[in-house]
């Protein structure tokens, strides 16, 4: 597939990663809620529920960080993949307080890949510091 001039269009194999990312992110709720998967795709109303709420981010966030030792780069690709659900959600237009609360969990969205890019850059730097190079041998 060729990428879009606009940057709407992706690659097959991003895009599996990015719908494969963002069922993760709902499947972990379903298997703490009780709910069967196979009511996910079908339940718009419960992904909606499940992108209105930044807790559910957040909490999502802290559990790849806690029990999966993810890095800030991989959680940034699932912040990523749970913003292009949300636009595609937006994009099927949900009832207005519906959208509301999609504008609230974008800002935290937003203020997750600022948090996410500031502490991968300070990571960056403590890395690449001269003493740390010279203490490895690099």
């Amino acid at each position: 597939m060729k990428i879009g001039t606009t940057g709407g269009g992706r690659q097959r194999k991003h895009a599996e990663i990015l719908v494969t990312r963002a069922f993760k992110f709902l499947k972990y709720y379903c298997g703490q809620s009780g709910e069967e998967e196979e009511n996910l795709s079908s339940n718009v109303r419960l992904v909606d529920y499940l992108l209105c709420s930044s807790k559910f981010l957040t909490d999502f966030l802290d559990h790849l960080e806690s029990t999966r030792q993810m890095g800030q780069s991989g959680r940034l690709g699932y912040v990523n993949s749970i913003a292009d659900l949300l636009d595609f959600r937006r994009f099927h237009t949900p009832s207005g307080p519906v959208l509301q609360n999609f504008s609230i969990t974008e800002a935290y969205i937003k203020r997750a890949r600022q948090c996410l890019a500031k502490q991968m850059r300070s990571h960056w730097t403590t890395d690449l510091d001269i003493a740390s190079l010279e203490s490895r041998r690099s």
